[in-house]
């Protein structure tokens, strides 16, 4: 069974580290969780987001590595502060050279509410995104972290992180379609077009994330591992949890 190092938000309500597990376990993968944050939030609203103490997550990471055999994967999510930042750049670089890393830059919760602080945003992009293997923002969090880096433009940071990302275009349109592009180096390699579906959703960034991170963990190439991780999160949404909250949550183990 492939091992893959989850590392983000715990979400009361469903998205964040659980749907990182529930993808993992839906694709016959085994997550290790790192918990960078414990957030008081629903489907509505965040309230409170409360970093974990950096020296945890590494004392974590360390008894991991003692214990557990390689990681075939990693998937990163919400990073609240610079300090927990830092600690995941250690993480990552004692990590096998080839291990696939999933970075899914959560800056502000579906409700809206910010998540991530603004001097995050800045390093995130110099110091942590050259490190993974494939990041999945979306257009707005894409045109955020442009602005912190000064590149000024989604086409000029582009430009500046060399690798995958896969840049989700559900966020921005109320088109009968849902387009997301693939680029490598900076030059766009595939285009998706999805039906959109009726309803807002939380977790589906996440659910997406972790499963390109669990094909990537069973072997698959970059391209075919985000190509399979979007049509399991549209599966996903066709028949969503309704939990009696605001949004739906991603149906990971399917029918």
């Amino acid at each position: 069974m492939p091992l893959i190092l989850a590392i983000g938000g715990h979400d009361p309500s469903g998205a964040g580290i659980q749907a990182d597990i529930e993808t993992a376990a839906a694709h016959g993968c085994h997550a290790a969780s790192l918990v960078t944050c414990l957030t008081a939030q629903n489907t509505r609203c965040v309230n409170e987001v409360v970093p974990t103490p950096p020296l945890t997550l590494r004392h974590q990471f360390a008894l991991l590595q003692q214990d557990l055999r390689a990681f075939s994967a990693c998937k990163i999510g919400l990073i609240p502060t610079l300090e927990v930042l830092h600690a995941v750049i250690d993480m990552l670089r004692q990590l096998p050279a080839g291990t696939p890393v999933v970075l899914d830059p959560v800056i502000a919760a579906s409700s809206g509410a910010a998540l991530m602080q603004d001097d995050v945003r800045q390093q995130l992009v110099e110091h942590l995104w050259p490190l993974v293997t494939v990041c999945t923002p979306n257009r707005a969090e894409a045109r955020l972290l442009a602005s912190a880096s000064g590149a000024g433009t989604i086409e000029r940071l582009l430009g500046r992180t060399p690798g995958w990302t896969l840049m989700k275009g559900a966020d921005e349109s109320v088109a009968p379609e849902v387009v997301h592009h693939l680029y490598r180096d900076g030059t766009c390699y595939a285009t998706y077009v999805w039906p959109r579906l009726d309803g807002h959703f939380h977790g589906s960034g996440c659910t997406l994330a972790s499963a390109v991170a669990a094909n990537l963990a069973c072997g698959a190439s970059v391209a075919s591992a985000v190509g399979a991780g979007l049509d399991y999160t549209w599966r996903a949404l066709i028949e969503p949890l309704d939990i009696g909250g605001a949004q739906y949550l991603p149906r990971r183990f399917l029918r």
